[in-house]
């Protein structure tokens, strides 16, 4: 049970590498673009981590879908971006596929 908790933990931390990496990749600094690689470098021993404990494809399946939950909810309640039905059933749907994705 606590595996799972650390396995979530370690898919926020490589979401806000990511975020980061890609924020600092956009510049034209090379001193952040530097930052920015060692950034995605960590985001691969997370993915690493993800493979061993969870295989390729349910590692990546549970990283891309928990960023676009998470991704999505700040978007939508800092940046108070419009919650349509569309997007609600998309993340209702994406929820639903965690779920689906993690019982066995």
């Amino acid at each position: 049970m606590y595996q799972n908790y650390i396995t979530y933990g370690v898919i926020v931390l490589m979401i806000v590498l990511e975020t980061l990496g890609l924020l600092l990749l956009k510049s034209y600094n090379k001193i952040y673009i530097g930052i920015g690689v060692i950034l995605f470098a960590f985001v691969a021993l997370g993915f690493n981590y993800l493979i061993k404990e969870k295989g390729l494809s349910l590692g990546h399946a549970l990283f891309d879908v928990i960023t676009v939950i998470i991704i999505s909810s700040i978007g939508i309640l800092y940046f108070k971006e419009e919650l349509t039905h569309k997007k609600l059933l998309g993340l209702l749907l994406a929820i639903i596929s965690v779920y689906l994705i993690e019982s066995h």
